[in-house]
C-alpha cells in the first residue's frame, strides 16, 4: 500500500488522486504501485453503438417486411429502445423522415 493511505477504495470509488497526501508526488508513483480501478457498471466492457445501429435497422426491415405496421414490429423497437440512447433514435427518425438516414429504408423503391 502507498505510505500514508490505507483505504484507497470505498465501496466502487477509488479516490487514489483525491486523497494523495500533498507530499506525494505523481512522478513518485510507480504503476505497480497504483490500485486496479473497480469495475463501473455504468460502463460495460463492450461497446454497443454497432449492436444498437444493427438494432434500429432490424426494425426498419420488419416495418418493410410488414407493410409499416408497427403493431408486428414492436419488439425490435422495444429492443432497439432499450439498448439505442434516445438522441441516436430521435436523430435517425428524423433522417428517416428528411430521406437523409444511411442504413436500410422502408420505400426503397422512393429512393
Amino acid at each position: 500500500m502507498l505510505d500514508g493511505i490505507d483505504e484507497p477504495c470505498v465501496g466502487n470509488t477509488c479516490s487514489l488522486l483525491q486523497d494523495t497526501p500533498p507530499n506525494l508526488a505523481m512522478s513518485t508513483l510507480e504503476v505497480s504501485d497504483l490500485p486496479v480501478p473497480a469495475k463501473d457498471e455504468r460502463f460495460p466492457t463492450i461497446n454497443q453503438a454497432l449492436n444498437c445501429w444493427n438494432k434500429y435497422n432490424e426494425w426498419v426491415l420488419c416495418l418493410k417486411n410488414n407493410e409499416k405496421d408497427e403493431a408486428k414490429c414492436f419488439l425490435p423497437r422495444f429492443n432497439m429502445r432499450e439498448l439505442c440512447p434516445g438522441e441516436w433514435v430521435e436523430k435517425w427518425d428524423a433522417d428517416r423522415d428528411g430521406d437523409k438516414f444511411a442504413g436500410l429504408q422502408v420505400d426503397d423503391a422512393e429512393h
